[in-house]
């Protein structure tokens, strides 16, 4: 004949309380940043007012970003894309760079999802490329991010 253990008073409460708190944990919601996945040291994310100094000795500052991301129940007359208004700064010069990317996913495909531009600093060129990035929301709509690659030509 089996015999089961039955939990009684505190325990039961406790065991209650355990199971709780596993459960919790488990369900528990995560930041859009956690979902994304993480960028190599020469990409940056890219957001308004913020300041990327870089070793080569200019600074990038975004002065206007713009993702749009078509709601999926909605019917979009264009696909999505992002858009970045950029000083790139000296301590000799400043110049404005605006950049445009559509991003591609599943529902439509697209030609051109990076757009970039070449900056010249102490006799070296500089690529600088804008590109698009989807993330997971944990409101469950789409997400996006606009990414910056620097490099050295």
């Amino acid at each position: 004949m089996k015999r089961y253990v039955l939990l009684h008073g505190p325990a039961r409460f406790c065991a209650f309380a355990l199971l709780l708190i596993c459960i919790g944990y488990a369900c528990r919601s995560r930041k859009a940043e956690e979902i994304a996945p993480v960028l190599p040291a020469s990409e940056y994310v890219l957001t308004p007012g913020q300041r990327i100094t870089l070793q080569t000795g200019f600074t990038i500052i975004p002065d206007t970003v713009n993702i749009f991301i078509c709601p999926p129940e909605a019917a979009c007359f264009g696909p999505d894309n992002v858009f970045a208004s950029l000083r790139v700064t000296t301590a000799q010069e400043s110049r404005r760079v605006r950049l445009f990317a559509l991003m591609g996913d599943n529902r439509v495909k697209v030609p051109y999802t990076f757009d970039s531009t070449g900056v010249v600093h102490r006799n070296r060129t500089y690529s600088l490329v804008l590109r698009g990035q989807y993330t997971n929301s944990n409101t469950g709509r789409p997400g996006g991010r606009a990414i910056l690659r620097v490099t050295p030509l």
